[in-house]
């Protein structure tokens, strides 16, 4: 965190009355608002004291871990070596320390932090690499480009990405050197982390990397030069929809679909009958995107090749052109011999939308072929025809579950009897499908339907039940999803803190804060139990009031499974609530 060091008066006034002031004084009056917060940082900046400074940040550790590392951070650098210190011999897991230490913006928890990239726990050396990108100084620069060299794959694998956020001109220069380093997934990773900076002239800097003799380099030199999107890349990219590899040759046809050059044009149609039908679908994409006449030419050709794959290929980046040229070809293959691209081909009409074409999917329909996805296709411009038809094919146990599933997708209010009726349903796949569409559609109707849905003997109807209720928002459903929080598998207790997060009334936030607290008391706290509080902190962050502050913190230091992801997603909560709420420890403020 960044800080003005320009004294401003409260920070002078405050630096006089430092002496008299208790420590329940100062933290009760000062460190616990966070309108002091940067006049404290501008205070410390000035004072002169070394004990008074490391009083200060051991009494805001005590107010609030992320507090007192950002004014760790603040004090003067020749105090910062205690001041520091105070954070690394903190009680708490070292993950956390790590991260702690990545907030205090200081170089002298640098030392740490490389230490910890040789950390036998799996998690630790990543959360390390972040917080060293988090000081951004040229010291920790310095070190993650050291890191490149580094045997820990999570280590030399995040460290290109983080010099690309940090942007400095010594970040750059590493990346660039990075280009030509012996391992090839930091070379690969460079080259990809480059897109970040994304200026005309890492494109030059990129294009030899097309020639490089891993497969892994190319590729995401490739990715990246489409990101970029410069022209001059061009000729060099279709040299390698030339490669041995598919998978590079995929990223070469993707990344002239970005740039859309149309000289990539008569090179695209040439690769359009490779021996891999996964580049075929990239390049016939990459054609409809560029939408020259040439373009459209070749793949209105396509659509005769011998290869169905290609058919295939080609009538999905057409579905993407409207034009009459197109519509006009893609109607014969509604009788193509391959039923894949007879999909295809309603899909690419129904897109195409014109009066024609949704003719033609309504005589698909009564001709009898194809007419579920005639339908479907036919629900994007002709909605009330599409749910008349779709209902009367509820009925079809062939079809039943793709007609539910339709009738979701085009919002059908007419159904929401039906599908009501279908939650009950022997097969659990109906039962799931009608959640969902009731979700799609919204109807408020369905939620008493919904709650019993929940008492449902498959666990899959029970989580699609709960996912809907937290979709459609209502507090009705509130009772029911905190029973499952208690008594649900680890699976529906997660659906259902999650869905307690989108109804957002108080009743449902009081749930979520009392799901905290009923975590705390577990001795030890699993990876499932690591997803439902992350998706609990998820929601508390948008919604949550001061009360969870006390839970938020003490989770912080239960030992967990997912450990940054986890950790970040509770501090970036605990942050929230405190910026509403204007101050950090609930307790404090309350005493």
């Amino acid at each position: 965190m960044e800080f003005y060091r320009q004294p401003s008066p409260e920070s002078s006034n405050l630096l006089s009355q430092l002496p008299q002031l208790s420590d329940e004084q100062l933290q009760r009056d000062y460190l616990n608002y966070l309108q002091w917060t940067e006049p404290i940082a501008q205070m410390l900046a000035q004072l002169e004291d070394e004990a008074q400074a490391l009083r200060i940040v051991r009494l805001a550790l005590e107010v609030d871990l992320q507090l007192g590392a950002k004014l760790a951070g603040a004090v003067k650098p020749r105090f910062q070596v205690q001041t520091v210190g105070l954070i690394t011999t903190l009680p708490v897991p070292e993950v956390l320390k790590v991260q702690l230490l990545g907030i205090t913006g200081s170089d002298y928890g640098i030392p740490y932090l490389v230490e910890a990239l040789n950390d036998e726990e799996s998690y630790i050396p990543g959360s390390a690499t972040f917080a060293l990108g988090e000081i951004k100084s040229e010291v920790a620069v310095r070190a993650l480009i050291q890191a490149l060299n580094h045997q820990n794959s999570d280590v030399y694998w995040l460290a290109p990405h983080i010099l690309a956020r940090i942007c400095s001109e010594l970040a750059e220069a590493g990346l660039i050197h990075a280009l030509n380093h012996e391992n090839p997934w930091v070379r690969g990773n460079a080259a990809e982390a480059l897109a970040e900076i994304g200026r005309e002239e890492i494109v030059y800097l990129l294009i030899p990397c097309l020639s490089d003799q891993d497969p892994y380099v190319v590729k995401m030199a490739a990715s990246t030069l489409g990101k970029i999107g410069h022209e001059v890349a061009v000729p060099a990219l279709i040299e390698v929809l030339q490669h041995k590899n598919p998978k590079v040759r995929i990223k070469a046809a993707s990344a002239l679909g970005k740039i859309k050059s149309e000289a990539a044009v008569p090179s695209l149609i040439q690769a359009l009958n490779d021996e891999s039908p996964s580049v075929d679908w990239y390049v016939a994409d990459a054609l409809g995107k560029i939408g020259s006449q040439a373009a459209v030419t070749a793949l209105i050709q396509a659509l005769q090749h011998d290869n169905y794959l290609i058919r295939y290929s080609a009538t999905s980046a057409l579905g993407e052109i409207k034009s009459q040229q197109v519509e006009e070809a893609l109607i014969p293959l509604l009788l193509d011999e391959n039923w894949m691209v007879q999909d295809r081909t309603v899909a690419a009409l129904g897109n195409i939308g014109s009066d024609k074409a949704q003719a033609t999917l309504i005589e698909a329909f009564n001709s009898g072929y194809l007419y579920l996805n005639a339908i479907c296709s036919l629900g994007m411009t002709a909605p009330l025809l599409a749910e008349r038809l779709l209902i009367q094919l509820l009925n079809n146990q062939s079809h039943q579950l793709d007609a539910i599933r339709a009738l979701g997708q085009i919002g059908s209010q007419a159904a929401i009897p039906l599908l009501i009726q279908a939650l009950n349903h022997v097969d659990f796949q109906v039962s799931q499908a009608a959640a969902f569409a009731l979700g799609n559609i919204g109807s408020d109707a369905a939620v008493p339907f919904l709650i019993e849905a929940m008492n449902n003997k498959n666990e899959f109807v029970q989580e699609s039940a709960a996912m809907i209720l937290g979709e459609l928002g209502s507090e009705e459903a509130i009772p029911a999803l905190t029973h499952a929080l208690k008594y649900g598998c680890p699976l529906i207790k997660s659906t259902a803190v999650k869905a307690l997060g989108k109804i957002t009334s108080q009743a449902a936030i009081a749930a979520l804060i009392e799901a905290l607290n009923n975590y705390l008391t577990y001795d030890d706290i699993d990876d499932s139990d690591d997803i439902s509080i992350i998706f609990a902190a998820e929601a508390l962050e948008k919604e949550g009031t001061p009360e969870a502050l006390p839970y938020l913190a003490k989770i912080l230091l239960k030992l967990t499974g997912y450990k940054s992801t986890f950790i970040e997603t509770v501090f970036n909560t605990i942050a929230a609530i405190q910026h509403r709420c204007g101050y950090y420890n609930y307790a404090i403020a309350h005493s």
